[in-house]
């Protein structure tokens, strides 16, 4: 998958999540979340907003990370 320059990719041994951030200041930028699949290939589950990326990361961190 190719990220742009501030985009962040978050991963766990289930689940990816990519970081798009709005392109404007006052926007809410977005975490999409990938679930692995049987072949190693990720495929699309959600998509949540948040403001900062510290939210986003501490979100993936105690949803995805493992957890489920």
């Amino acid at each position: 998958m190719t990220l742009g320059k501030k985009h962040k990719l978050l991963n766990s041994e289930k689940f990816q999540g990519v970081w798009r951030p709005c392109d404007h200041r006052w926007g809410t930028s977005c975490l999409d979340i990938y679930e692995y699949g049987d072949h190693g290939e990720p495929y699309f589950v959600r998509s949540l907003k948040f403001k900062r990326l510290k939210d986003a990361e501490a979100h993936f961190e105690e949803k995805y990370n493992g957890k489920l």
